[in-house]
């Protein structure tokens, strides 16, 4: 289950930094992964969407806030823990492993309230 918490509380500071990381073509496969996913934690994956979509524009000069994963996940979805490591699992056979393997390494530990404020 995830911590409860205030979105206000949350840093995404390394998740932005890992989301720097991957290629263009990195990125788009970690959107299409979201997006193609079996929507076992929906609040997850339109998050896991949205972050993509940030960051893509981002690199393009359209700059806004990156909403915290808990602006969208449902306090009940217990199972986005797993889901992260199922599709950073997915992602470690791949050509996309060491930017995909730090940006869920990222989100895995803001999950898990080691990304929180103190």
């Amino acid at each position: 289950m995830l911590p409860a918490h205030s979105c206000k509380a949350t840093d995404l500071t390394r998740v932005k930094e890992a989301l720097e990381e991957p290629t263009d073509i990195e990125l788009k496969a970690l959107y299409i992964a979201s997006n193609e996913a079996p929507e076992i934690a929906p609040g997850l994956l339109a998050w896991l969407e949205g972050a993509c979509d940030w960051e893509m524009n981002r690199r393009v000069g359209r700059d806004y806030n990156l909403l915290p994963p808990d602006a969208g996940i449902d306090p009940s979805e217990v199972v986005s823990i797993d889901a992260v490591n199922a599709m950073r699992e997915s992602f470690a056979g791949s050509g996309f492993a060491p930017a995909a393997s730090k940006f869920f390494d990222a989100l895995l530990k803001l999950l898990t309230g080691e990304g929180r404020k103190h």
